[in-house]
């Protein structure tokens, strides 16, 4: 396993105080390689003289841990799903339906089909973190509101110190509000969840699909400080940027609007740590429930025994918050029954009517100007055709203007057919490249902050590194567009050896 990163070791300008590490965004990044032997001697009969052999390292997959959990934890010790791409040129699958963890794809199942690393990671020695801040800030909620929920979370922190629970937030000025207030059926653009689909589990991947796609962004870089601040769903689309939180309430209010139940559950995670995920029914009442991460567009069943989601400390809906005071607080070891308050203490005891949101019912939705999705495109593939130029200077790059049209056609389909697993194993349209070129490479997906992202992405595979000189490169970027100015966007890159 070959691990890389392009941050710096140092948080800025040297300085090691709490409040400094916190605004800390860089992330530890691993990733996985298959070291194949590639044997050079074109005549047989100098085997038994002479051996030529090169190592070549083939990028399988990846997996990202923000410093910032590993700063609160300290160390973190668990079974972490591996980010690999739905299709890797070379490689053969079993007949099972793919379900890997795809790069912000909105309906990929994190099932028993993913790929795992088990890790121990520590911080040594242990870094200073900052005391969560509470009760210090104004607030227009009533004052028996603010008492109650003061109360409640007291006799909580009790009894389960290690646990997330929250009863209200910061909003974007700075005020205290009852979380309950986020929750509100909001609708989502209809060119994603058209009315009348009746495939319920196709329009919520889809819908999770198009939230994943918003670039996801720390509160300690949209907000100057070290409080969490919850922004409104219009405040999130009009930035484009947002963390666990506002991705999760986003998408259960899109599930609301569609009439589906849902729920936005806080809790810690692998590898974020304190997080916010999604809860709903499994479409088809026979799995339990399914908890969705927003941020990824990722579901998985409460009984996967791999689920990312490893503990639940609070259920939110319009109405009311459940504190989570059973024994466990792992999804597969628990009850989702609200109504027993034996294993769920709610926040208001009493019947009450929802209170008013602080949500816009109506979300407005602009359309994407199609010229400048069409800029970006050129531009993302030029950046990386001069970068793995530039990579490469020592060896001419040739690249197959006739594979790239081909990847083009192929990343097109992935995007019209998410939802279909046999998509990506489908590659008759290289049929005619495979009888005189043998590929290697792989198709990888992002939500768009910037090309320097992809760009980076892209040369942590190594796939640039190949030192057959008669290597030929095969090229293509797709970037769909959505309401919004939200983009999908894909790059297919593959090396081509003649055979």
């Amino acid at each position: 396993m070959y691990k890389s990163g392009y941050s710096s070791c140092s948080p800025p300008f040297g300085d090691f105080s709490p409040s400094n590490l916190a605004k800390v965004t860089d992330s530890i990044q691993f990733n996985l390689f298959d070291e194949i032997t590639i044997d050079l001697l074109q005549d047989d009969r100098e085997r038994g003289t002479n051996i030529h052999q090169r190592r070549e390292k083939r990028w399988l997959g990846s997996f990202t841990l923000p410093f910032s959990t590993l700063h609160a934890r300290t160390r973190i010790e668990g079974t972490f799903v591996l980010e690999v791409p739905k299709l890797l040129l070379g490689y053969s699958t079993s007949s099972a339906p793919l379900d890997h963890t795809h790069y912000g794809q909105g309906h990929t199942h994190q099932g028993s089909g993913c790929s795992h690393l088990q890790l121990f990671i520590s911080l040594e020695p242990p870094l200073s973190s900052l005391p969560p801040i509470r009760d210090i800030f104004s607030s227009t909620e009533e004052p028996h509101l603010l008492r109650r929920a003061s109360q409640w979370l007291r006799n909580l922190y009790d009894d389960h110190p290690e646990r997330q629970f929250l009863a209200t937030v910061l909003d974007s000025t700075g005020h205290r509000v009852i979380v309950s207030r986020y929750i509100h059926p909001q609708s989502p653009p209809v060119e994603i969840c058209p009315a009348g689909d009746t495939n319920q589990q196709q329009a919520m991947e889809l819908l999770a699909h198009y939230v994943s796609l918003i670039p996801f962004l720390p509160d300690a870089i949209t907000f100057s400080g070290e409080c969490d601040i919850w922004t409104t769903s219009d405040q999130f689309l009009h930035m484009l940027a947002g963390d666990e939180e506002e991705h999760a309430v986003l998408l259960t209010n899109y599930f609301l609007h569609c009439g589906w139940q849902a729920w936005l559950v806080l809790g810690h995670g692998i590898p974020e740590g304190p997080t916010a995920y999604v809860l709903t029914p499994s479409p088809d009442n026979r799995a339990g429930y399914w908890l969705w991460n927003a941020s990824t567009g990722t579901h998985t069943t409460q009984f996967d025994p791999h689920c990312p989601l490893t503990s639940v400390g609070c259920v939110i809906n319009s109405q009311n918050v459940w504190a989570n005071v059973q024994e466990h607080s792992s999804p597969g070891r628990i009850s989702f029954n609200l109504s027993n308050h034996k294993h769920w203490s709610p926040l208001f005891n009493t019947t009450m009517e929802p209170l008013d949101t602080v949500q816009q019912g109506q979300l407005v939705y602009d359309v994407t100007d199609q010229v400048r999705v069409h800029d970006l495109q050129e531009a993302i593939e030029r950046e990386i055709r001069d970068h793995v130029m530039s990579l490469r200077s020592r060896f001419i790059t040739r690249w197959n203007n006739n594979c790239g049209r081909i990847l083009h056609e192929m990343l097109t389909r992935y995007e019209e057919q998410l939802s279909d697993p046999q998509t990506f194993r489908d590659t008759s349209e290289l049929e005619e490249i495979t009888t005189s070129y043998s590929l290697s490479g792989f198709p990888l997906h992002f939500s768009y902050a910037n090309i320097l992202h992809i760009v980076g992405a892209m040369e942590r595979t190594r796939l640039h590194l190949t030192e057959n000189r008669r290597t030929e490169f095969g090229l293509s970027v797709y970037v769909h567009p959505y309401p919004n100015d939200v983009v999908s966007v894909w790059v297919f890159l593959v090396t081509m050896i003649p055979k």
